[in-house]
């Protein structure tokens, strides 16, 4: 008698995967100034060997993808006879009813109300006549906003307004006034407002101080600077290539210097300052 043998035999299945890297790598001041009661100053420009700082975009992608289930049937012709199931052989899934969606978190916008700037703020003046001195020295040269070089001794109006308010609500040396009777057109039609009115509003706005290293490396710095004379501060009003441009390209116009290597003075002081060494730590003073 023969016998006949079954032999299992194991089935396997393929398998694929893809790895899909994604490596993104980036590509790679001879200084003129005047005696003039405002000041136009140096245009330096950058040694042509000095490199322009390139502004790199960091593009990031993300793929969402959706895992599938594998489905594999077993297809045979379809008998044309139609085959009635018993009820024991059904089988119901029940779907389970979705979870309800969450309940909104309230706007916090609309239920917290707008906390005061600490850094910007309007004080009210009144003073005797229209054309009575505030008591101060302002700074108009970037003709956007007044700068509050100094602030006067004696019974002036605003010296006056600092000894009746609190401390954070003084007036202080190097404070911007952006607004003056809701004047924001320009730094010299506001100065006109606070000389010819008897009631002055001004908006003040406290400086945002930052200090940066900027190395030579025996160029220029490449900036032009203006200034009034005797105030505290040069402001910016043309960034060329140079060594400002390469280490600090934060910086923009209309920034002012008020600090070089630690020393405070005036226009000129900061002037010599940024003429000597190779290495300066400067700081920086803008409107908010």
């Amino acid at each position: 008698s023969s016998q006949h043998i079954s032999t299992p035999h194991s089935l396997s299945l393929p398998f694929s995967s893809s790895l899909l890297p994604a490596v993104c790598r980036p590509p790679a001041a001879s200084v003129q100034a005047s005696s003039l009661e405002q000041h136009k100053m140096f245009c330096c420009c950058a040694p042509q060997e000095d490199q322009t700082a390139v502004k790199i975009h960091a593009v990031s992608a993300t793929e969402d993808s959706q895992l599938n289930p594998y489905v594999s049937e077993n297809t045979k012709e379809a008998d044309q006879t139609p085959v009635a199931h018993p009820d024991s052989l059904r089988q119901t899934a029940e779907v389970p009813s979705p979870p309800p969606p969450p309940a909104e978190e309230p706007d916090r916008a609309k239920q917290e109300p707008d906390q005061p700037n600490p850094d910007r703020f309007s004080i009210k003046i009144d003073k005797t006549t229209a054309d009575q001195a505030l008591g101060w020295q302002v700074d108009i040269v970037d003709s956007r906003h007044l700068f509050l070089c100094r602030l006067s001794p004696g019974t002036s109006p605003l010296h006056k307004y600092n000894a009746s308010c609190p401390k954070e609500r003084q007036l202080r040396e190097g404070d911007y006034i952006v607004e003056v009777n809701g004047n924001t057109s320009s730094a010299s039609d506001m100065m006109v407002e606070t000389r010819n009115s008897q009631e002055v509003t001004l908006v003040i706005q406290r400086p945002k101080l930052f200090t940066s290293k900027i190395v030579k490396n025996g160029g220029t710095l490449g900036l032009a600077l203006t200034h009034a004379k005797g105030c505290p501060s040069l402001c910016i009003e043309n960034i060329k290539e140079g060594a400002l441009k390469r280490c600090a390209p934060e910086v923009v116009v209309g920034d002012r210097i008020v600090a070089v290597d630690g020393l405070k003075g005036d226009s000129e002081q900061l002037m010599q300052a940024l003429m000597k060494g190779d290495t300066l730590n400067i700081q920086f003073s803008r409107a908010g």
